[in-house]
């Protein structure tokens, strides 16, 4: 039977984020590493969370760092009774793959440290593990989705032993869009690609799941923002009068393909990435009524989400810091490591080494086969979990986009 996450902090995970800025951890200075100060003579064990919690992506990254710091939280009188002391270390990636092998390195000499929660940026994951992976720390990433993290080579081999990845690769989305795609009972669906090999791939994804019943067009176009669809393109796609029209490539593409189209009524999604909200953050009217697909997926919109009264901020009250798009994923992650913290005596022995308390950390989780927010837990020999919530919505003039549904899917090939 599938080991049930502790209820609590999922529950609170999900409707608990009023905290100050500075609740959310003091961010590190990149280069230099803020030590934790142990505050009682209990059995110090520590897990780094890794995300930007500075710069574009910040709010990605503060919400991650919340989410575990909630967990622990709610875990607290559990840990107390074990004598064990558990801190949260924020370390500061700034969304840079350079800035977030600076801060890690900074963990593989620290015996305390018993894994690593992180990142949200497929670039950051790929740079920082194999410095995680020669130092034995499990490393679980709530974000990133390119293939090229679990999976390499022909035939298909692990990249890294200690890597596990608990959201869906970017790939996936093109299934969670066929869905979408019935959910809104569209028969006619353009497809349009840049041409990219990824891009490629989603788009198949796509196709294999749509049904019979759907009319399907597929074009592949040069990049629109630098080289716009011709005349005859944009009738072509005018002329299949399509209910869907569903885009793949770079974010700016995006907005100038949906411009030269002039189908403002045509509901236009695209594949989400921090790239793509980072756009949408800088403007969001040009971004308002554009969908898309993404491998976060905010709490409330995932299957289990039960609401529950959130504290209503009054004038002078802490600023109220969102979830965002991977707070589901690292409450998941910070109760893999805490349950195996509570039942295996390696954590709390004086005469473990910190070697031995790592593997078994990474074993553990190899082994894990749990209920969490984001659904059933299980992973595959290349550290990729089964299966994952597609987060869908629609940018807003606002600060957070209207969510939709998530769509679970199988991450299998």
């Amino acid at each position: 039977m599938p080991q049930a996450l502790s209820r609590s902090a999922l529950i609170l995970a999900m409707v608990g984020f009023v905290a100050p800025v500075a609740g959310c951890g003091a961010p590190t200075e990149p280069g230099r590493l803020a030590e934790p100060t142990a505050t009682t003579s209990k059995t110090v064990r520590k897990i780094a969370v890794l995300a930007p919690l500075t710069g574009a992506q910040a709010t990605q990254g503060r919400g991650l760092l919340r989410a575990v710091e909630l967990a622990v939280e709610q875990r607290q009188a559990a840990l107390d009774k074990a004598g064990i002391e558990l801190m949260v270390m924020p370390l500061d990636d700034r969304g840079e793959s350079s800035v977030g092998q600076q801060q890690t390195t900074r963990l593989t000499d620290d015996a305390a440290v018993v894994g690593l929660i992180g990142s949200v940026n497929s670039l950051v994951n790929e740079s920082v593990q194999p410095i995680v992976n020669n130092a034995g720390i499990a490393m679980v990433a709530p974000g990133g989705g390119a293939t090229t993290l679990t999976t390499r080579g022909q035939p298909a081999r692990r990249a890294f032993q200690t890597f596990f990845r608990l959201c869906a690769l970017d790939v996936n989305q093109g299934t969670a869009t066929s869905r979408w795609v019935s959910r809104g009972k569209a028969t006619s669906v353009v497809l349009i690609t840049d041409g990219q090999l990824e891009n490629r791939l989603v788009g198949r994804s796509l196709a294999q799941g749509l049904g019979k019943d759907v009319r399907l067009t597929t074009l592949i176009i040069a990049r629109a923002s630098q080289t716009p669809p011709t005349a005859a393109v944009l009738a072509r796609i005018r002329q299949t009068k399509p209910e869907r029209i569903v885009f793949y490539g770079q974010p700016d593409d995006a907005l100038a393909l949906r411009a030269s189209l002039k189908l403002p009524r045509v509901p236009f999604l695209t594949a989400g990435s921090i790239a793509l909200d980072e756009a949408a953050q800088s403007d969001p009217v040009a971004w308002a009524g554009v969908q898309f697909s993404t491998v976060g997926a905010v709490p409330e919109s995932l299957p289990g989400f039960r609401p529950s009264a959130t504290p209503t901020p009054t004038a002078g009250s802490p600023e109220v810091s969102p979830p965002g798009l991977y707070a589901a994923a690292g409450t998941d992650a910070a109760n893999l490591m805490i349950n195996q913290l509570l039942t295996d005596r390696v954590f709390t022995s004086t005469s473990a080494t910190s070697g031995q308390r790592r593997k078994a950390m990474v074993v553990a989780i190899s082994k894990t086969n749990a209920v969490g927010l984001t659904g059933r837990i299980r992973f595959n020999s290349f550290g990729q979990v089964l299966q994952a919530p597609i987060g869908f919505g629609t940018f807003t003039r606002l600060d957070e986009p209207a969510w939709q549904p998530a769509i679970v899917v199988s991450t299998q090939p």
